[in-house]
């Protein structure tokens, strides 16, 4: 059966989610479609570039907010009140080490839901 494939296809076929019937079929035809094979190789491009900008983006989102607690922290040490923090607090974890910690989790997750999806 000669099966025409078309953007749809393709994305299913890169995210994963072509059913496995079908990837055979859209292989074989790749295999011998100029055209499809430069459409995927676009399509290939896109997500590449995608994931490089969502990348960099978040690596500057995370950087950002560790030099701001960094800052925070460091004007904290100079007035005093770092230790008066700890002094008066029950955990050693301050806040401020929480929400740099959740930062990069959501980061990490982020990346791995782009991943899976784009």
């Amino acid at each position: 059966m000669n099966h025409s494939f078309d953007r749809s296809d393709i994305i299913q076929y890169l995210s994963g989610e072509m059913p496995k019937e079908q990837i055979a079929a859209f292989e074989r035809t790749l295999a011998h479609d100029e055209q499809l094979s430069q459409q995927l190789a676009f399509y290939q491009n896109i997500d590449t570039h995608i994931e490089e900008v969502r990348q960099d983006e978040l690596k500057s989102t995370i950087d950002e907010a560790s030099k701001n607690l960094e800052w925070e922290s460091l004007e904290e040490i100079k007035s005093g009140a770092k230790q008066e923090k700890f002094a008066s607090a029950p955990s050693l974890v301050s806040s401020k080490t929480v929400l740099l910690g959740s930062l990069l989790l959501l980061g990490l997750l982020a990346l791995g839901f782009v991943w899976v999806y784009v």
